[in-house]
């Protein structure tokens, strides 16, 4: 995931943060001489990526050093130079890459980076980090990349429904994401462990090194510590395919991002998205969901669902993806004959 400018909400509280992925809205503890740090890894089930992030908070720091668990290599460093030197810098966000853990056709084979390559690559255990302020203080701290990894959210929707208390000549919609828990034992990671969106396997291979990782090699959680939950616009920007129109309005909008955390024992696996959100976005918005487990010191999984469409209005420009008609009647054919069957 690209981060982005998130709207976080919390009780009574509707606010605008700087999104850091995972990381974005969970505390993270204090690590040694910094104020925080944290390592986790972060899975789309659904394009079927996987990638590192990382953050450290500390004081006037001149230069940075991260370090692996067990045998000390340096992962990352950095330096200050002319006026960052004067300014000095605080924190320290990033993330890797994010190749595929499964084979694309599209794909070339070599940039393909299955999850027990990633895993071969980031050990869990102590990442350490070193560095000097400005005053040549040497500071330090470690922080755990856990073995915990959360299973992927299941059936991620968005129902869009007619306001029951407002029944006028246009009425107001309601938006709700909604999703499912993994049953225990049956926690996957989507692509990465050969599971298509469907749940079926399309690659015995991959499934079959998942399961002889987990309980091994890390340990897949099913109930996680929170759920986040993201609404984005989705508007096109590619500047082969989009209109200058559309593509200026997804430099706008694109970044406007809702995004809150619930527990992850709650009963009701559901939120519905704030009016005022909704309302601040333009007719035929597309817009896309994510729902993200989160377990293990905010390692995170993530699905998504795509092609909604906020806001319809039959009367201005739409850039939502249009349904298809003969879908429609299939739908609706099936749906008669089920009826037949029950008569």
């Amino acid at each position: 995931m690209t981060p982005t400018t998130r709207m976080t909400v919390l009780p009574m509280v509707i606010g605008v943060a700087a999104g850091l992925s995972a990381l974005n809205a969970s505390a993270v503890e204090p690590c040694g001489d910094f104020g925080e740090c944290k390592v986790l890894i972060e899975t789309n089930s659904t394009d079927g990526d996987v990638g590192f992030h990382f953050l450290v908070d500390g004081d006037d720091l001149r230069s940075l050093v991260m370090r692996a668990p067990n045998n000390g290599r340096w992962l990352f460093s950095y330096q200050v130079y002319g006026p960052l030197r004067d300014q000095r810098l605080t924190e320290v966000f990033a993330e890797s890459s994010e190749p595929l853990c499964w084979f694309d056709p599209e794909e070339e084979p070599d940039e393909v980076v299955t999850l027990a390559d990633f895993l071969e690559r980031w050990e869990f255990g102590e990442y350490r980090f070193l560095g000097f302020t400005h005053r040549y203080h040497r500071v330090q701290g470690a922080t755990v990349l856990s073995p915990l990894l959360p299973a992927a959210p299941l059936d991620v929707e968005l129902d869009i429904e007619v306001d029951d208390e407002d029944m006028g000549e246009e009425p107001e919609l309601d938006y709700t994401v909604h999703w499912a828990m993994a049953e225990p034992g049956e926690g996957h990671l989507g692509r990465c462990s050969g599971i298509d969106d469907g749940g079926e396997i399309f690659d015995n291979g991959l499934y079959n090194a998942f399961q002889a990782m987990n309980g091994d090699i890390f340990t897949m959680v099913e109930q996680p510590d929170s759920w986040e939950i993201v609404l984005e616009p989705d508007f096109n920007d590619d500047p082969e395919e989009a209109s200058a129109e559309e593509i200026g309005l997804a430099m706008i909008y694109n970044s406007h991002v809702f995004s809150t955390r619930i527990a992850g024992n709650s009963e009701e696996l559901a939120v519905e998205i704030p009016d005022e959100y909704i309302a601040a976005l333009p007719p035929n918005t597309p817009v896309k969901v994510e729902v993200g487990a989160i377990a293990g010191d905010d390692n995170a999984t993530f699905t998504e669902a795509a092609d909604f469409c906020a806001n319809p209005d039959d009367d201005a420009d739409s850039y939502c993806e249009e349904e298809d008609e003969d879908e429609d009647e299939d739908e609706d054919e099936d749906e008669d004959e089920d009826e037949d069957n029950e008569d």
